[in-house]
């Protein structure tokens, strides 16, 4: 392809296209693009028209068109969607033009007006003459001391709002700097111990207010509209200050320094009240116990503040008597504060002072007196009421906390996180108690503050975490009872009416269902309760716990296996005797012998002595009498029970294994009675089954034999000799007597028995019940009686069948037979 022409004007050559002054950099200045832009595109052009033919030219230029207008359109869119905001935004900057335009004016009115009365005063203050009489001269100055000091308390009563106002910013930081996540209990910043001093400048221009309030409002009426705010400012103040005490980490200096500027505030509203004493106003100890209460409803919001509480109570007791108490004084109240109150001398500064230094003298001593100590036995007294609010307030808060855990161990963890911070915050405290402060210690501050040692979990925490626990683990273990009854009545024989089909299952796979579900579930329960009653570290705690869980535990266990018996009593009451009803009541009754305690070695730790709780020596017994799919063996849960007591201090296991009861359960005999008695009655509906069987069957065959009517000697009989010698030398008087005796039983009498065997051995009975088994040898006597007894009584009515009296024989020694064989059965008639 042939190269198309350089384009006339565009030449590579051309000196126009070059340099800064020619028309490319003109047109790049107009655009706004930068230096040497438009050179390149100039040069890129030249390269297209060298190598590119001219038809793919037109077509670059084609789509280059085309873009340009699509930007373009862009553009106009762009542009007509912002003018509203450009002609709002020019209409702005035309009015800011005419505020600032007003606002320059207006200080130009203001500076001429200064001016005017700078002049004016000049004027007034500038001698007539220097002839002027020394009278004149003594006026003068004595008029710019009067200007002077009300001018000065003005700027007075002007500036104390605005520097309350940073106290209560000041005050506002330090509170939410105390309620962060890096907050340290016991540590005060040293920037928030300003709030009193904010009651001082309060104080200052009430008293100002008081003495020169009617002349600075008429000369300065602007400043009428601060002493309100004056007043509003110290609610606020005030309102800061209880505030203050409600938090729930509070040292003994940010404690003095709000007290004391709630004294002065209270000394404040007696001059707004015309000037009163504050005597019936409410003491500061009572104020302070009461806004500790409210700090214990304030901090503890879940059962991860549990421990707040404590330090809280902690706190009043250690702090109480610091705070008011004059012999035990450190830093309290009037140590902090009357010093800074009444070296507050600002009006001596201040020209014509005389009535602000009495009226401020007589507020210092009404402070004084309103923070004057407090006899020991009044704050004793008032301590001792509030500990027994702070228990009330506290139990309400830690039982509804802790009344939302809902397994066992989440109540572990919170007892123990609660436990560790109640020690480590005592453990802190007594660390700091050799310090030069004194009554730090929490023991004797008890001691002598409430007469009496108080123990904070004990008195604060474990009656809400042990009820809970008993709450938790009595729920628990009772929602095993719904999944048993599902388990058994899917066993029921009417199942396929009422319960969803799940596959076949056997009665073996159905009672080992039900023991794993009986056993694994009571194991865990076992094993997190003790896990929990053995948290505590401290002997008196745990004594009382295992007090009140040994026996709550075993009533528990002992209360479950009476719901089971019920549950198993009621899927009975209604069981016919047909087979599968009768294989339903074998399975019942299975069910119940592995649930006695000496077939179960888990019934029998539970049950049995609790001393063996925590025994470590104690060696796990495989219940041989039945497979191991059907044992409630133990042999895991020692396991997890050596676990848990490996974690817990020798001195806790030995503490434990005093208080444990080496006694067994004392309703053990009766819940294995109700346990005998419930398998009886299952086990009775196989062998009613069994009797009526045999009954049937035996009253057939005795109507069947004939042998019991004929003479006819048979087989199996025997001829007995019995030889009576005489007393004669010869012997000639001796008597032989013959007797035909049969030797063996009949053999339908040997079937119904090896049937009665077969039919114990194919219900698959597992445990060894010797009750259970001497019942069927007493029901069988009794049918085999029974049967032979109506044979008898229909022979002697119908004369066509007479028992002769080989077959009597035959029939005593069948009955002598059976009873020889059933002899293990009751001996009752």
């Amino acid at each position: 392809d042939a190269m198309a022409p350089p384009v006339a004007g565009v030449s590579a050559a051309s000196p126009s296209s070059r340099g800064g002054g020619g028309p490319m950099a003109s047109l790049a200045g107009a655009l706004g693009l930068p230096d040497g832009a438009m050179e390149d595109a100039h040069r890129t052009v030249e390269k297209l028209f060298e190598k590119t033919p001219l038809e793919e030219i037109r077509g670059i230029e084609k789509r280059a068109r085309a873009q340009v207008d699509l930007k373009r359109e862009e553009l106009r869119q762009v542009i007509g969607e912002s003018c509203g905001d450009f002609i709002d935004s020019a209409d702005s900057v035309k009015a800011m033009s005419q505020s600032c335009t007003a606002i320059v004016e207006s200080l130009g009115v203001i500076g001429r007006s200064i001016r005017a009365l700078g002049d004016v005063l000049d004027d007034r203050l500038k001698p007539a003459s220097k002839e002027r009489s020394a009278t004149e001269g003594t006026s003068s100055q004595s008029l710019v001391t009067n200007l002077y000091a009300l001018g000065s308390r003005a700027k007075v009563l002007l500036d104390t709002p605005e520097a309350i106002w940073a106290v209560l910013e000041v005050e506002k930081m330090s509170q939410q700097k105390s309620h962060g996540v890096d907050a340290v209990p016991g540590e005060s910043d040293a920037s928030s111990r300003v709030i009193s001093h904010g009651a001082r400048l309060a104080a200052r221009a009430v008293v100002l207010w008081r003495t020169q309030g009617k002349e600075v409002s008429a000369r300065f009426p602007l400043l009428a509209h601060q002493k309100p705010q004056l007043y509003d400012l110290c609610s606020k103040l005030r309102q800061a200050c209880l505030l203050r005490l409600e938090a729930a980490h509070l040292d003994r200096a940010l404690a003095a320094d709000a007290l004391a500027a709630i004294a002065l505030l209270d000394v404040i509203h007696s001059f707004e009240d015309g000037g009163g004493s504050v005597k019936e106003r409410q003491n500061l100890c009572s104020l302070w116990l009461s806004q500790r209460l409210k700090a214990i409803a304030g901090a503890v919001t879940s059962w991860q503040t549990l421990s707040l509480a404590s330090q809280i109570v902690k706190n009043v007791v250690t702090e109480a008597e610091t705070l008011f108490v004059s012999s035990k004084r450190s830093e309290s109240v009037a140590s902090k504060s009357v010093s800074d109150v009444e070296g507050d001398i600002w009006y001596e500064a201040l020209p014509n002072h005389e009535k602000e230094l009495t009226l401020w003298r007589g507020c210092v001593d009404q402070f004084v007196d309103h923070i004057a100590s407090l006899p020991p036995e009044n704050v004793s007294d008032l301590c001792c009421k509030w500990f027994k609010d702070a228990q009330s307030e506290s139990s309400k808060l830690i039982e509804e906390f802790v009344g939302q855990i809902a397994d066992m161990p989440g109540l572990v963890e919170a007892e123990q996180k609660t436990y560790d911070e109640i020690s480590r915050d005592l453990n802190d405290n007594a660390q700091r108690s050799g310090s030069s402060v004194p009554a730090l210690r929490f023991g004797d501050s008890c001691l002598s503050l409430l007469k009496h040692n108080v123990h904070l979990w004990r008195d604060f925490y474990e009656l809400s975490f042990l009820e809970r626990a008993k709450s938790i683990f009595k729920r628990e273990l009772f929602q095993i009872i719904p999944k048993i009854e599902g388990h058994i009545a899917y066993s029921h024989p009417n199942a396929s009416q009422n319960v969803p089909v799940k596959g076949s299952r056997s009665y073996r796979d159905r009672l080992r269902l039900v023991l794993e579900t009986i056993t694994g579930e009571s194991k865990r329960l076992f094993v997190q309760i003790i896990e929990f009653m053995l948290v505590p570290c401290d002997a008196v705690v745990l004594e009382n716990r295992i007090r009140e869980l040994q026996g709550f535990i075993q009533e528990c266990f002992y209360g479950f296996l009476g719901e089971v018996m019920d549950l198993l009593d009621r899927s009975m009451s209604d069981s016919g005797i047909d087979d599968g009803n009768c294989e339903y009541g074998v399975f019942l009754s299975n069910l119940c012998d592995c649930l006695q305690v000496e077939n179960s070695h888990l019934l029998s730790l539970l049950l049995g002595k609790p001393k063996e709780w925590i025994e470590l020596t104690v060696s796990h017994k495989e219940d041989i009498s039945a497979t191991d799919v059907y044992s409630m063996s133990t042999s895991d849960l020692h396991a997890e029970r050596s676990r848990i007591l490996s974690r817990i201090q020798q001195k806790s296991l030995s503490s434990s294994q005093m208080v444990l009861s080496a006694l067994p359960f004392p309703h053990l005999g009766a819940l294995r009675e109700r346990l005998q008695t419930v398998s009886l009655k299952a086990f009775t509906v196989f062998v009613d089954r069994i009797c009526m069987h045999i009954e049937k069957g035996l009253a057939d065959d005795l109507t069947g034999d004939k042998n019991l009517c004929s003479s006819k000697l048979q087989a199996h009989w025997e001829e007995i000799v019995v030889k009576h010698e005489g007393e004669g030398a010869e012997g000639d008087d001796s008597i032989e007597m013959k007797f035909l005796l049969p030797l063996e039983p009949s053999p339908y009498l040997v079937g119904r028995l090896f049937y009665a065997i077969r039919e114990l051995h194919e219900a698959r009975y597992l445990k060894l019940n010797v009750p259970n088994l001497k019942a069927l040898e007493h029901e069988l006597s009794l049918t085999f009686s029974r049967a032979f007894i109506n044979f008898l009584d229909q022979s002697e009515k119908s004369k066509q069948r007479v028992v002769s009296e080989k077959g009597a024989l035959q029939m005593l020694f069948d009955v002598r037979f059976v009873f020889d064989v059933l002899a293990g059965g009751s001996t009752k008639t």
